[in-house]
């Protein structure tokens, strides 16, 4: 099965022809998808491609990262490798630390964005989204970017991690007093199986139908909210469930424990109140391919 996705943003309507077709200014940004989408076909690089729409990108994922991928303020450390898409040629590499906001060029910041803590990957980058019609050093103008990028690390900030280590404390807490049998994943986050589903595990940019039920650490009998994310985007669920599901294949019955840094956050969502630990009982019903 080939797995292909779109990552589509407010400004624009489903389908790549829709966003870059119609409008005569975007001629060379067509022309350049088109002659990225050619090359990924010729060297049979036709699975694991990640679309970013508005900005034609396309993300050749190698290696899915286990952690959630970076927000502004967060400091990134990223290998990487930018060559030129004509000759191949490289143009600059090495390894660096930075926020993620300061990331430059435009497509490699939202590559950074839209990729899990961990992931190795090839972005294939349209000139618009590059160093357009200026070029930079070893660039030259209206170039075609390719980037090998892997994403080390993503630091979270003081506020962050002093929140997360009381997050955790709380967690291994509860577990402890209850006696429970939920395992530490990398991820952050605590899960058990409850029972097991078949097939491949979901993966962080599939679509999903998912049945849940939801309840606080603080108030842990009480559902605060129920029901069916029907053939949703996991990467587009929060954090705590780009994590989790991944874990898990269809028909999996599970249970996991998002600690607030991965759910809501300071901010707190409708009835969920700020910096609340979140207690999730999910099935996998379908992956969607």
């Amino acid at each position: 099965m080939k797995a292909k996705w779109f990552i589509l943003y407010a400004v624009m309507v489903t389908g790549l022809g829709s966003c870059i077709g119609e409008d005569p200014a975007n001629t060379r940004l067509n022309d350049e998808v088109k002659l990225i989408d050619d090359y990924l076909m010729n060297t049979g690089v036709t699975d694991r491609i990640l679309y970013i729409n508005n900005y034609g990108i396309r993300i050749h994922i190698h290696e899915y990262g286990e952690q959630a991928p970076p927000h502004d303020a967060q400091e990134v450390t990223i290998n990487y490798v930018g060559k030129r898409f004509s000759d191949g040629v490289t143009f600059a590499s090495g390894v660096f630390t930075d926020k993620v906001q300061n990331l430059t060029p435009l497509g490699f910041e939202a590559t950074v964005r839209n990729i899990m803590t961990g992931s190795n990957v090839t972005a294939y980058i349209p000139s618009s989204s590059g160093y357009g019609a200026a070029g930079t050093t070893g660039v030259p103008p209206d170039e075609i970017l390719i980037y090998d990028i892997f994403l080390a690390n993503t630091e979270r900030t003081p506020t962050e991690q002093a929140q997360f280590v009381n997050d955790s404390t709380a967690i291994a807490d509860y577990i402890d007093e209850n006696q429970l049998n939920l395992a530490y994943y990398v991820g952050d986050i605590w899960y058990a199986i409850d029972e097991p589903g078949t097939g491949d595990n979901a993966l962080p940019y599939d679509v999903a139908t998912i049945d849940y039920k939801l309840s606080l650490l603080s108030d842990p009998g009480t559902v605060v909210d129920e029901g069916t994310l029907n053939e949703t985007s996991i990467f587009g669920l929060i954090d705590g469930f780009k994590v989790a599901v991944p874990l898990f294949n269809e028909g999996t019955k599970a249970r996991f424990i998002i600690p607030s840094i991965l759910g809501y956050g300071q901010t707190g969502f409708q009835n969920i109140p700020s910096n609340a630990n979140l207690i999730y009982e999910i099935t996998l019903t379908t992956i969607h391919k």
